[in-house]
């Protein structure tokens, strides 16, 4: 029968491997290795990076520039991103965060990209010398993903607020915060999103447990009650799930700023998907209309050729939503088709 492994952390930073060969991992060791073959990469790929430990050296972090290059041709200015690793490595798996707002809506705001970089490249080992050419590649790939939420934030993790939020400028956080059952929340309004955290450790107070969070884009309607110091959110979740929350506030000063401030952001955000989505149809439906226009010209039997209809039914559902001036044009044009088939 087959022993599992387990991982028993010794003081001088070994992980025993216990299995059958007592193999040893030093952390030590693995860093040092991951320097050397980081750094040889600098020159080739245009990157600086910079090595760090934490004065309890639970963590090693691997601060990784890259300059501006070409190739990124939506974002001007320097990308930086960190792989976080603890001690108990490969215990636990490193993070992945950025610390740059080199795009809109920032990714400089603590949320985890290590899955989406890592094991979405179908790498089944934590090879950490590869990571800063997975994420250049991640990164070119954004404009077709910034319009879904990308990353992760887990509820119930801790977060440092200082290193994860408030490096930014661009997220707020809020303080003394009452909502549901828990009192002496902290809120941090991000550009996409509003998340809960209460206090993980009494003698620490950088250190918070995440509670709840919510995209900001799903705030329906907001309402404000000066007298009591509260906001009602009203917000619709998957399936058409409309949920309420009630944020009570200790005074109105605090209470008036969140509010315009949450204000602003729904309106930017909301306008900014809006627009994101209208380009990225008004592609779609130049290609579609290539399409069949070439089909058109190409095939010389159209009679029951279902992919054209595929593609005729999807032109127009686009035309419709974006109110486009063509959908009366095309509508005819299927119409006729439709009766050449029957």
């Amino acid at each position: 029968m087959e022993k599992k492994q387990t991982l028993i952390k010794l003081k001088d930073n070994t992980i025993i491997l216990n299995n059958n060969n007592n193999e040893k991992f030093f952390f030590s060791n693995f860093i040092s290795k991951i320097k050397s073959n980081l750094t040889s990469q600098i020159n080739s790929n245009k990157i600086h990076i910079e090595f760090l430990e934490t004065e309890n050296k639970k963590y090693f972090i691997i601060k990784i520039f890259y300059l501006k290059q070409t190739e990124f041709n939506f974002f001007n200015t320097e990308m930086i991103f960190y792989i976080k690793l603890n001690c108990l490595f490969p215990e636990t798996y490193p993070t992945i965060k950025c610390m740059s707002n080199f795009i809109f809506p920032s990714l400089f705001d603590g949320r985890n990209f290590f899955n989406e970089i890592v094991f979405n490249n179908n790498i089944n080992s934590l090879i950490t010398n590869e990571i800063p050419n997975m994420i250049k590649k991640y990164v070119n790939n954004l404009k077709s993903k910034i319009y879904s939420f990308i990353g992760e934030y887990i509820i119930g993790y801790v977060y440092d607020i200082n290193s994860d939020f408030l490096m930014n400028e661009t997220n707020l956080v809020y303080n003394k915060v009452k909502i549901d059952n828990f009192n002496d929340v902290i809120i941090v309004m991000t550009q996409i999103c509003l998340l809960f955290f209460e206090l993980f450790d009494e003698a620490n107070f950088e250190y918070y447990k995440l509670i709840e969070f919510y995209e900001i884009r799903n705030f329906n309607d907001i309402k404000i009650n000066h007298d009591s110091k509260f906001i009602i959110i009203n917000l619709n979740l998957e399936n058409n799930n409309i949920i309420t929350k009630k944020i009570v506030f200790d005074n109105n000063v605090i209470l008036k700023e969140f509010y315009e401030n949450l204000n602003k952001r729904i309106k930017i955000i909301k306008s900014f998907f809006e627009i994101y989505k209208k380009g990225n149809n008004e592609n779609d439906i130049n290609i579609l209309i290539n399409t069949i226009e070439y089909k058109e010209k190409n095939l010389l039997i159209l009679n029951n050729n279902t992919e054209i209809v595929e593609y005729y039914q999807k032109l127009i559902e686009l035309l419709s939503e974006n109110n486009d001036e063509r959908y009366e044009f095309y509508i005819k044009k299927f119409q006729k088709l439709l009766e050449n088939f029957k």
